[in-house]
């Protein structure tokens, strides 16, 4: 992959989603509890980055209840997070099987695929996520990412700052959701997330971004004069520094 995105950073990040299946629940019985038990252990497990501990108490869960689709979207993240991507790719696919509009587990299929170089499945994946639920944050981040990685750079800022709208905090709070490629951040991506972080009159992540993109060589700098989604911040006299460097 030749046009990267950085998400914190230098490195291309992917954001899953735990969400909930959204089913009836079973009654309040003791395996409909066993199950409920081991699930809620598996989600404190993925947070601490504990995948085989997760894994273990997932297994108990399906053991119980081989059809719950919210441990089979658990187990999916689990063992992508451990780059077990074939497992977690029939994990995520039998999720969604049994609940078709699992829009988490939609998201976390699509960016199974988006690692694994399936771009054009992995984009009507995140766009279905979010048909069916509009307010998922982590799905509009990794669209973002796929969309600068294909060169569709304004299409993907639009997605990025809807997530950012969203929740503007969600991607501090949700680190250990971030699945990172290890590829470091291109000059354009960099930039692409200044622009967004501008639009917001963010000064001090667009300086962030500004600089990482100076550093992976980008020299385009008449840009930010002309570019509106530098509106807000461009008098910021840190940002002017940068158009000097033309």
């Amino acid at each position: 992959m030749k046009r990267i995105l950085s998400l914190a950073g230098v490195f291309l990040a992917l954001l899953l989603d735990f969400g909930c299946a959204g089913l009836d629940k079973p009654g309040s019985s003791e395996a409909a509890a066993g199950v409920s038990f081991y699930v809620g252990q598996a989600s404190v497990a993925i947070k601490e980055k504990e995948y085989d501990r997760a894994i273990d108490n997932l297994d108990r869960a399906l053991a119980i209840n081989p059809d719950n689709p919210e441990a089979l979207n658990l187990a999916g993240m689990a063992r992508f997070f451990k780059k077990d991507y074939k497992i977690a790719e029939a994990n995520f696919a039998k999720a969604i099987s049994l609940s078709p509009s699992y829009a988490s587990a939609l998201n976390n299929l699509g960016n199974l695929y988006f690692m694994t170089g399936r771009l054009e499945k992995a984009e009507e994946l995140l766009k279905k996520a979010l048909e069916i639920s509009p307010r998922l944050a982590s799905a509009y981040y990794s669209l973002g990412a796929l969309l600068l990685q294909v060169g569709r750079t304004d299409e993907a800022i639009t997605y990025l700052i809807k997530g950012l709208d969203l929740d503007p905090s969600y991607l501090d709070s949700h680190k250990s959701l971030i699945a990172s490629t290890g590829a470091q951040g291109s000059a354009e991506s960099e930039f692409a997330w200044a622009r967004v972080y501008a639009s917001r009159g963010d000064i001090e992540k667009t300086l962030v971004h500004l600089e990482s993109a100076k550093r992976a060589g980008f020299r385009d700098w008449k840009r930010i004069e002309s570019d509106k989604a530098f509106d807000p911040v461009r008098d910021n006299p840190d940002v002017q520094r940068y158009i000097l460097l033309r």
